[in-house]
């Protein structure tokens, strides 16, 4: 990788890392609207980006945690809205 492409990639990092104290607050209030489906799904959104773009990003073990929690997510989610519920 060439100089360039390596500061780039590393002002990418750091823009991230400015914004995952904003990321973990919305986190934090979809968490708490938990009980709302729809705050729900859009939670589980958020943590599916996180999972993806943690390690992409250099943040290894964002990523990690993150994909366990999607799990756990798309597990409440399931028993939110069975398959073949009008809300599926």
């Amino acid at each position: 990788m060439d100089a360039s492409a390596l500061m780039e990639l590393q002002a990418l990092r750091k823009s991230y890392a400015a914004e995952l104290p904003e990321r973990l607050d919305l986190l934090e209030q979809l968490w708490a609207r938990r009980h709302y489906p729809e705050a729900l799904v859009s939670l589980h959104y958020q943590v599916h980006s996180l999972s993806g773009s943690g390690a992409t990003f250099g943040f290894a073990e964002l990523g990690r945690v993150a994909h366990q929690l999607e799990i756990l997510l798309k597990a409440m989610t399931t028993a939110a809205h069975p398959p073949g519920t009008a809300n599926a």
